[in-house]
């Protein structure tokens, strides 16, 4: 997947597992219910409590 991203394509990867995500990818995009409810650039400031807190409610915009 790396090797994909770094030639300058898209890669998509469904997880439920915070961890996975965290390790996989730059962008986070949360869904609910069919819609786009948030999206996060992954860096240091940017953990599973995070993306929880923003999967929550708890962001109005996130980063």
């Amino acid at each position: 997947m790396k090797s994909l991203a770094n030639e300058g394509n898209s890669v998509a990867v469904f997880s439920t597992e915070l961890e996975e995500i965290l390790g996989v990818c730059d962008r986070i995009f949360l869904l609910y219910d069919g819609s786009l409810v948030s999206e996060i650039k992954n860096g240091p400031n940017v953990d599973t409590n995070f993306i929880l807190n923003a999967a929550t409610g708890g962001l109005e915009e996130a980063v």
